[in-house]
């Protein structure tokens, strides 16, 4: 169970590649059915996922802003004549109470994403009307799953800490790939992928290039997921010709899509929780595929360069000096 596209979902695509070989795999979320699966319950694609009663969340009425969410009342429906499951996996806090009431003969295993509580505590209207209903709900249905996981251990250890969760650790992390690297391009070639949200100020990146007094270029790799930021990313863009914009591809095509770069790169403002901890998909992917990478300032970054010998990681923000250093 995941509210979101599955075929660009990459975490979720391992988890499904993992299991598809060895049990009869039913998803739910949204778009096309991934591959490998025996049945796929797609859910609209004009229901956002997020969307809840706000009044509700105001009022602290959180069981009833759950159970009226647009997504929740799809997914029910769509499940209400299944049969029973032997296993179902929760992908991300909002699945867990719908798992929880399929009653699966082995159980529902919590797969979160990040830190549910404190993902976007950089708003002050999420803080005020959505980190509470994460709370609650952690709190009210979190121990019940029969077992979780999260990405690092730092997270690990706060799920612990404020709700009680033992999660066990699963990185995301491209499969490896047996590459040799190649010689360093003329100019620099720098390549980032992820998402095209606001919060993730792209344009240090952009900003960047266009003060840098060595000759690179940029490739972008974006997920559409804030289309007017997107837009306005690329207008910004307008003048930097060594700025190139791709369409996103499937994540088993990504890795020899950036392998034509000679150094990742990933500057996230540490504004949230979840940024100050993070260790970026982009970074390991870059460590599994063979080429370099230069990451922001990310908690975790700085030690994995300092355990794995791998990267570059800056402790200053300015878009003029991390780049002027990376690119020396």
């Amino acid at each position: 169970m995941a509210w979101s596209p599955l075929r660009s979902d990459a975490r979720v695509l391992r988890q499904i590649r993992l299991f598809a070989d060895r049990y009869a795999v039913t998803t739910i979320g949204y778009g096309e059915a991934p591959d490998g699966v025996v049945e796929h319950l797609r859910l609209p694609d004009h229901v956002v996922h997020w969307h809840k009663d706000r009044r509700l969340l105001a009022l602290r009425r959180f069981e009833t802003a759950y159970r009226g969410a647009p997504v929740t009342v799809a997914a029910a429906e769509l499940l209400a004549d299944q049969a029973k499951f032997d296993v179902v996996l929760a992908n991300d806090a909002d699945t867990l109470p719908l798992a929880l009431e399929l009653a699966p003969y082995g159980g529902v295993h919590l797969d979160l994403h990040e830190y549910a509580s404190r993902q976007s505590e950089e708003s002050w209207r999420w803080r005020l009307f959505v980190a509470p209903y994460y709370r609650w709900l952690l709190r009210r249905h979190g121990r019940e799953a029969d077992s979780a996981s999260t990405v690092g251990r730092w997270l690990a250890r706060e799920y612990r800490r404020e709700f009680g969760l033992t999660c066990a650790v699963v990185p995301n992390a491209a499969p490896y790939a047996d590459r040799t690297p190649t010689p360093v391009g003329a100019p620099l070639r720098l390549v980032h992928s992820g998402l095209a949200r606001r919060g993730r100020s792209l344009h240090v990146m952009v900003d960047a290039v266009r003060f840098c007094q060595r000759d690179v270029t940029l490739d972008l790799y974006l997920m559409p997921n804030d289309p007017t930021y997107l837009e306005q990313l690329r207008a910004s863009c307008a003048d930097l010709p060594q700025i190139r914009f791709h369409d996103p591809v499937p994540p088993e095509q990504l890795g020899d899509a950036l392998a034509a770069a000679d150094l990742g790169v990933f500057v996230l403002p540490p504004v949230n929780f979840n940024y100050r901890f993070t260790l970026p998909k982009s970074s390991t992917t870059s460590s599994r595929h063979g080429w370099g990478s230069s990451s922001g300032r990310a908690r975790r970054w700085p030690i994995w360069c300092g355990t794995t010998g791998w990267g570059w990681c800056s402790t200053i923000s300015p878009a003029r000096r991390w780049l002027l250093r990376s690119t020396r």
